[in-house]
């Protein structure tokens, strides 16, 4: 979920909220807005809090506190606030900005964690299950009681601790018993009974006979549930961890994607300037091919970590799901060791569904990362599908590994599950799987034994086939070209971008500043038919200047550049009435094709996005 966002003026009017923040609360727009302190969502007994956390803002000090709000249906929620006070130049305070975030998810965590802790002290006070003596051969000489199915006839004098601990306690076991053999102080170890499926905790001490240690007394007490409640608190831990890093990662990716694009754009439009300039046969065509599609798969992993890190609605487009197999598996061909197998079974008839490209890409990334770990101690062989089915398409990936059993099988889609040691791995991958593949209206199938493989089963709809690429536009003739206000603050794609634009026969101011923007374009706003802007730029963002301008000339046409195309964009350029949402890394074609639609007037259905 997005963060809302409230904005409080100097007389502490609500002047702003955002769509999250409504959502949020379950209140509509006009019924936060216009409203002072106390607000609706204020709960009575907070009110001391959240006084002083306004009252702190207020003194300048913004660091992000945990309150308690509450929505309009009563419910009561933690949320994490951080405040900015915006001033004008003379210092004054003219709003204070608060983002709002809601971590009821992590506070529920920590609340499991602190009862897994209580219910372990509890354990903890469990008086000894089994009390045995044995002699210096390790054989019983004395049982208080016997587990079921043993007999006190079958363990005197005949058996020994060792014949029924898990072998690799057995070192522990004898070293323990050979101190407490030799110099008379009290050892101690856990073991785990398979026959039983138990751990034990056993305190060992000495039997002394005439001032001689003859044998060993051991209490024995059943820790079973203690080690199960404990793995759940290092699960649970493990957990909140891993909650803090996906949240730290969506805002660590958030805040890459831009600048990375921005890195990206040049690059791509700049190979393909190269390109034109050589002839096709040249050896360097080949070189500037690879330059462009890895610049584009660069682009497709950072928006493949914003998916990741933070749910985002599909964008769907009728893709060919072979093309995401072949290219997916190139870049795991690449890292293979030689140990492992990858075997790919792809038609040659296309397999389209309605999709989003980087939602499907993750997902086979997931599952062949998964097949790979389950074959990386012994190696063996990975197999890549695509058949049709009744339910459309069916795409399946299989590996000869250990398997699953019941019980993994039954969990294996739960988020945070694994069977990997603590650290090893977040269990999230199938997680994802699933959540993606429903999303696009579809099922997964897991089928799995100990010791004959796993094969996952992704079924999705049939999409439509690609209708017949229609001609592009033509463009227009040298003298007949658009005259176009470029304005975006990285200067090697306002560089490359107004290279391109000329080249085609259009008239490029291109500027690096929004505010010289606005200036030139309040001198003559007829000299202008379209706004070419990017949207994160210092000082003003692209779709402030577009309002701006817009207040010159309503009828401006508009391209919005972006090096991280989210929803929040996609809605405020919708409002904003802009044509062309062009995503950085974008090519030349790209950025005629946004251009010259935007100067016929032509809105597409969705967003120009090779990223």
């Amino acid at each position: 979920m997005f963060d809302g966002v409230s904005v409080v003026d100097a007389s502490g009017e609500q002047s702003y909220v955002n769509d999250a923040l409504c959502a949020m609360l379950g209140f509509s727009r006009d019924e936060l807005l216009g409203k002072h302190a106390p607000y609706p969502y204020w709960p009575v007994e907070e009110l001391p809090n959240l006084e002083a956390a306004v009252h702190r803002s207020a003194t300048g000090r913004s660091e992000p506190c945990d309150l308690v709000l509450q929505r309009k249906n009563g419910e009561r929620f933690h949320v994490t606030v951080a405040t900015v006070t915006l001033t004008d130049e003379t210092g004054a305070v003219v709003a204070r900005c608060a983002t709002i975030k809601d971590i009821s998810e992590q506070k529920r965590v920590e609340r499991s964690l602190r009862e897994a802790e209580e219910r372990w002290r509890s354990i903890a006070e469990n008086p000894f299950d089994f009390v045995v003596v044995i002699d210096r051969e390790h054989r019983y000489t004395y049982v208080n009681h016997t587990a079921p199915g043993l007999s006190r006839e079958s363990l005197i004098g005949r058996a020994t601790p060792f014949d029924f601990v898990d072998a690799k306690h057995h070192d522990a076991m004898r070293a323990a018993f050979e101190k407490t053999f030799r110099t008379g102080e009290a050892t101690a170890y856990d073991v785990h009974v398979p026959q039983l499926d138990a751990w034990y905790a056993s305190v060992v001490g000495a039997v002394v006979e005439h001032g001689q240690v003859t044998g060993l007394s051991i209490l024995t007490r059943d820790i079973t549930e203690q080690k199960r409640t404990e793995d759940e608190l290092k699960r649970t831990e493990q957990r909140l961890r891993d909650s803090h890093k996906i949240e730290t990662l969506g805002m660590l990716a958030g805040g890459i994607a831009h600048d990375i694009n921005n890195v990206l754009t040049p690059i791509v439009a700049y190979s393909e300037l190269a390109q034109r300039e050589l002839s096709s046969e040249h050896r360097v065509q080949e070189y500037l091919d690879a330059i462009r599609v890895a610049s584009h798969r660069a682009s497709d992993l950072v928006r493949r970590v914003l998916l990741f890190s933070r749910r985002q609605e599909p964008k769907k487009a009728t893709v060919d799901l072979r093309d995401i197999v072949r290219s997916d598996t190139s870049l795991v061909r690449a890292s293979l060791p030689a140990t492992i197998e990858l075997v790919i079974d792809v038609p040659d008839e296309p397999f389209y569904v309605l999709a989003d490209p980087a939602q499907l890409g993750q997902v086979l990334a997931n599952l062949v990362s998964n097949a790979l770990q389950a074959l990386e101690q012994r190696g063996g062989r990975v197999a890549i599908s695509l058949r049709r089915a009744e339910s459309g398409v069916v795409l399946s990936v299989t590996d000869n590994g250990p398997g699953m059993d019941a019980e993994v099988q039954r969990r294996a889609f739960e988020p945070f599950f694994t069977t990997k040691p603590l650290g090893a791995g977040t269990g999230l991958g199938l997680s994802i799987v699933h959540g993606v593949v429903r999303e696009h209206g579809g099922e997964v199938e897991l089928r799995s034994a100990p010791g004959e493989g796993t094969t996952v089963v992704v079924h999705l709809p049939s999409g439509t086939a690609l209708a017949a690429e229609t001609p592009r536009r033509p463009h227009r003739a040298m003298g007949q070209g658009l005259r176009v206000l470029l304005v975006d603050d990285e200067a090697p794609i306002a560089k490359v971008a107004g290279e391109i634009l000329r080249e085609s026969g259009h008239t490029v101011t291109a500027l690096t500043s929004p505010e010289a923007a606005l200036e030139v374009f309040t001198r003559a706003p007829e000299t202008f038919d379209v706004l070419l802007s990017d949207e994160s730029m210092p000082k003003m963002t692209g779709t402030a200047l577009i309002a701006a301008l817009r207040r010159i000339s309503p009828a401006l046409k508009v391209v919005l550049m972006t090096g991280r195309n989210d929803e929040d964009l996609q809605r405020r350029a919708a409002s904003l009435r802009v044509l062309q949402v062009l995503a950085k890394p974008f090519g030349r074609q790209d950025l005629l094709d946004a251009i010259e639609a935007a100067g016929d007037g032509a809105a597409p259905p969705r967003a120009v996005d090779r990223g």
